[in-house]
């Protein structure tokens, strides 16, 4: 049975899951073979949402969450080889990846495939989370549906006490934001046509992992071209989420260094207002109304096979995963 979708959105609300490969340097490449060489931790993994899983493509779980929806128009964008090993019984259309193409790239192509009107949405999926569940995109597109006249780009953001359900098998730092802290998930909706700089998409997605400090560095200069003089206090903020996933990570542990990390983080975990963050994602896409960061108490969402470590532990313990998952999924049931 198809979980009941929030008006204003139904079964013909449009679908695009984004399944395609990230170019990967030739210097990179052979950085990762060496770590690989080396048994060493957070190995990246290419063409994921091919990847098997419990003898399934990691894709496939994404498309059955859409199809408990009831969502009828899917497009999933991916290298011709691999849309040809989704099996016949999911139905969408194609979108090949072009070699080499960049993440505006594929959008751009999706676009002028999708075609959507003016002021029209499309939820945009990674297909690359396996744990999605019918619950947690419903909750997501409720929430959405409050602000749809708004906003134009909502993401959604796994709480970390929910993220935290999973902490036997999954260990990453979150964003602290005043309201909330959490982690992204694979679940956005956007309406495209009051979004006028998606190019920005590509920037944002190479400096996206603010723990190496290359990206943030990175980051840091790219908010002046974004921001001009709001870059200052954006520096700033980005800096106190930075401390802040330091010290999450240093908070683990035991000993004085710990309890100092903890206090720590309890300070600069209400420096950051989600507000200002929103804020500044709606100048960088020069988006219309505004962008909104969406809670979701669905850990799940949050996971994804980013590293070989990630993908074999949900690999070897895929039933105590999916119970959590299923979990998660009762308990969004028993409070809607």
């Amino acid at each position: 049975m198809s979980a009941a979708l929030p008006a204003p959105f139904g079964s013909d609300l449009k679908v695009l899951v984004l399944a395609g490969s990230n170019p990967v340097s030739a210097r990179r490449k052979r950085l990762r073979e060496k770590r690989r060489a080396r048994g060493e931790q957070e190995v990246q993994l290419e063409n994921k949402a091919f990847l098997s899983l419990r003898g399934r493509l990691v894709v496939e779980y994404v498309l059955d969450c859409l199809q408990a929806c009831g969502l009828r128009h899917v497009w999933v964008l991916g290298s011709e080889d691999s849309l040809r090993r989704i099996p016949d019984r999911y139905r969408f259309t194609p979108i090949p990846q072009r070699p080499g193409a960049t993440f505006f790239v594929n959008l751009s192509a999706a676009h002028a495939e999708i075609r959507p009107g003016p002021n029209e949405p499309v939820l945009v999926m990674f297909g690359d989370h396996p744990l999605n569940t019918p619950g947690a995109l419903t909750a997501f597109l409720t929430r959405c549906a409050e602000h749809i006249d708004s906003v134009d780009f909502f993401h959604g953001f796994a709480l970390t006490e929910a993220y935290e359900r999973y902490s036997a098998w999954f260990r990453r730092n979150s964003v602290n934001l005043r309201e909330m802290s959490g982690r992204a998930t694979g679940m956005n909706l956007a309406v495209p046509s009051r979004l006028h700089r998606l190019r920005a998409f590509d920037e944002l997605y190479a400096v996206r992992k603010q723990e190496r400090l290359g990206s943030f560095v990175e980051l840091l200069r790219r908010l002046v071209g974004w921001l001009g003089w709001r870059s200052l206090l954006a520096s700033a903020d980005c800096l106190v989420l930075w401390l802040a996933k330091e010290a999450e990570k240093r908070a683990r542990g035991e000993g004085g260094g710990s309890l100092l990390a903890r206090t720590l983080l309890r300070s600069l975990r209400r420096l950051v207002p989600a507000s200002r963050i929103e804020a500044y994602a709606a100048r960088i896409l020069q988006a219309e109304r505004g962008v909104r960061l969406i809670p979701l108490a669905h850990g799940g969402s949050a996971i994804d096979v980013d590293f070989a470590e990630e993908l074999q532990m949900l690999e070897d313990h895929w039933q105590s995963i999916s119970a959590v998952a299923e979990s998660e999924e009762h308990d969004g049931q028993q409070h809607s």
